[in-house]
């Protein structure tokens, strides 16, 4: 059992390939995933490190340790679910919302490469400028970034992991059987089964046509699906580069006579085959679809293959696994977090229900983590569940398992639930606000009862878990309007902890900036960076996401800094366009100096000269000129009062010196 830590830029990414990887690779590795600011002190224990992009290596590039490989990950559009971007009309302006430019555009661009080049794309980002004449967008899963002008969204969901990116992991983890048992089946059927949905109508005929094309043209690889009768029925773009024909004279050609000077047969296994100077690596697998034998032929140049084996150093001695977070994670300075965190430390000596309510990116998963990390569960699985990333057709199976032939696609033999994985561990359901009124039945019936029941099953299959649910809603809300039930929210409020907004943490807000900023800048540069304007604006800025959102902001500090004084204009536009509270008083560094002066003097008249002085006194030199024009902007403020004698601060600059 190897350990993998997967690193991204957001957590919806890492958190989709995780489960991605999990499904494929669950019997030989332990898979978690990490932000890019968080790898410095993630990655040590790790065996592979994989990061979701090109973009999220270069950013922890710095970050790097010996003796770890560090893959890149090759992800592409999830083509199960482009459908509605095929019936969009040709040169329809559509903004494709990611978390980054980088990813925004890569997303672009495989879009266009696999044939969808008909459309106006915009990337669309945080902090990139608004574009108010277009009401489509395209995200692949980024839903928090959609702007709200957009009245139609299509989520093609989070991109996934493309087949030569699986099968190197096959390699690293000496599970290379699973690419032709498993997963190329599980391909193939899902290609069949798209295939048929558009078979009804000449135009649904054409439709399939497009969406199928796009399909295989989207693998990084060469792959070719041959019939039973040996004859080419598809290849991608790829497989033709590598054979050097085209898709027109390759269709229906016999595969035996095409290879047949390459010595190779249509039989299952693997061939190294010269091709034009270079090696290529076949490998065959006999399938069925619909009870039809049929081939899946793969093919890619056996050197990248050779580069990435080079670069292997993998340490084979099992490690334990590891939880990601621990109570030590959850940074706080404020006195109602540290009471919360002090509750929470108390309900890791019981197996009772935790019921974890706060908005989004409160920190929700870290405390439910932490309280299975204290358990005695600790040693056992801790597998989270997001109720609004599962199909509401999927939830059921995925959370109590299937027997064979259940379903359409059932796995042969059936498969256990998270609930069964999870045994003598805990189970973290996310979102439960947003759970239908049918699963909270079943969901209940499962806190009752303690079993659970397979999909198509009979059996009731006792179950040891712990049960920790989190949500940004307001459930006796939810109750209130019969969108959830009242004896499930009593079931699950057992142990309540609600988590608090960033904006009501002010003590935490400026040392969380500096300790995720700590990575990157030595304390003078940091001082240097977060100068008074900055801070007293981060300290009033309203954090709608949370230490989420302050986190992406210290990215974005990081990427952008070039020395000297960082502006507030400088910020995203976002953050500028956010309604300020009706008694917030913005000051500069200056104004703020000056103010904070007359504060000592106390009651004391304060005239210009002698300020000037006590400014000197700090190294702070401005001239009597500079001085008069700033205590003029204080007094229009309401801040100081000046008269013959000097200056005093007023009870409302008073107030505002100490952060009322």
């Amino acid at each position: 059992m190897k350990n993998i830590l997967v690193v991204s830029v957001g957590a919806p990414t890492g958190e989709s390939m995780v489960k991605e990887i999990n499904s494929i690779f669950k019997d030989y590795a332990h898979t978690e995933f990490c932000l890019c600011h968080q790898l410095a002190r993630k990655s040590s224990g790790f065996d592979i490190v994989i990061f979701s992009s090109r973009y999220s290596e270069l950013l922890c590039t710095q970050y790097k340790l010996p003796n770890i490989l560090y893959l890149p990950a090759r992800r592409v559009i999830n083509y199960t679910n482009i459908r509605e971007i095929i019936e969009l009309e040709k040169g329809t302006r559509v903004l494709l919302v990611n978390d980054c430019e980088e990813t925004a555009n890569e997303a672009i661009d495989q879009l266009i490469e696999i044939g969808l080049n008909e459309l106006q794309y915009i990337p669309y980002y945080p902090g990139c400028k608004t574009f108010s004449d277009t009401s489509i967008a395209i995200t692949p899963g980024e839903l928090s970034y959609v702007p709200d002008q957009i009245t139609k969204l299509i989520d093609i969901g989070v991109r996934t992991l493309d087949i030569q990116t699986i099968y190197d992991l096959m390699l690293l983890l000496d599970a290379g059987h699973l690419f032709t048992r498993n997963f190329v089946t599980r391909y193939l059927k899902e290609i069949v089964t798209i295939s048929k949905s558009f078979s009804e109508s000449h135009k649904k005929a054409e439709q399939s046509e497009k969406l199928l094309e796009t399909i295989f043209n989207s693998v990084e690889s060469g792959i070719a699906y041959i019939g039973s009768n040996h004859n080419f029925i598809r290849t991608n773009l790829i497989f033709d580069t590598i054979l050097n024909q085209s898709k027109e004279k390759l269709y229906q050609k016999n595969f035996d006579k095409v290879m047949e000077n390459k010595r190779i047969s249509l039989k299952e296994g693997s061939f190294v085959v010269p091709i034009n100077e270079r090696t290529v690596l076949f490998k065959i697998k006999e399938v069925e679809t619909e009870n039809i034998p049929a081939f899946l032929v793969t093919a890619d140049y056996a050197d990248n293959i050779s580069k990435m084996n080079q670069r292997i150093k993998i340490d084979s001695n099992p490690r334990p696994n590891r939880k990601l977070y621990t109570f030590d994670d959850y940074l706080t300075w404020d006195e109602r977090c540290i009471k919360l965190l002090t509750l929470a430390k108390k309900f890791t000596k019981t197996d009772g229900t935790v019921l974890i309510q706060g908005e989004s990116g409160t920190g929700k998963e870290i405390l439910a983590q932490s309280i299975h990390n204290g358990s005695a569960r600790r040693n056992y699985p801790f597998i989270p569940v997001n109720i609004t990333a599962l199909s509401q057709s999927l939830i059921e199976s995925e959370l109590f398992g299937y027997e064979d032939a259940s379903f359409t696609g059932a796995k042969k033999g059936g498969r256990p639930g998270i609930f069964e994985l999870a045994d003598k561990g805990t189970v973290f359901i996310d979102e439960i606000g947003d759970a239908s009124l049918e699963f909270q039945v079943k969901l209940l019936r499962t806190l009752e009862s303690k079993c659970i029941r397979r999909v198509g099953g009979v059996e009731e299959i006792p179950i040891n878990v712990r049960i920790i649910v989190a949500t940004n809603k307001d459930l006796p809300d939810l109750i209130a309007k019969n969108l959830f039930r009242e004896d499930l929210f009593f079931r699950l409020n057992i142990l309540p902890l609600s988590t608090l907004p960033l904006r009501e943490r002010k003590a935490d807000i400026m040392p969380l900036m500096r300790h995720f900023l700590s990575f990157y800048f030595d304390e003078t540069t940091l001082n240097q960076l977060l100068n008074r304007e900055l801070c007293y604006f981060f300290e009033n800025y309203r954090w709608k996401g949370n230490v989420r959102e302050l986190i992406n902001i210290t990215e974005y500090l990081r990427l952008t800094y070039e020395g000297g004084i960082f502006p507030v204009s400088s910020l995203p536009s976002y953050m500028h366009a956010m309604p300020e509270p009706h008694n917030r008083i913005f000051l500069s560094e200056q104004e703020y100096k000056i103010l904070s002066k007359l504060g000592e003097c106390g009651c004391q008249s304060t005239g210009r000269t002698r300020l000037q002085a006590l400014l000197a006194g700090d190294g702070f030199e401005l001239g009597t000129g500079k001085i008069r024009n700033i205590l003029k902007e204080l007094e229009q403020k309401g801040l100081i009062s000046q008269n013959t004698s000097g200056c005093n601060i007023t009870d409302k600059g008073m107030n505002v010196l100490s952060g009322c």
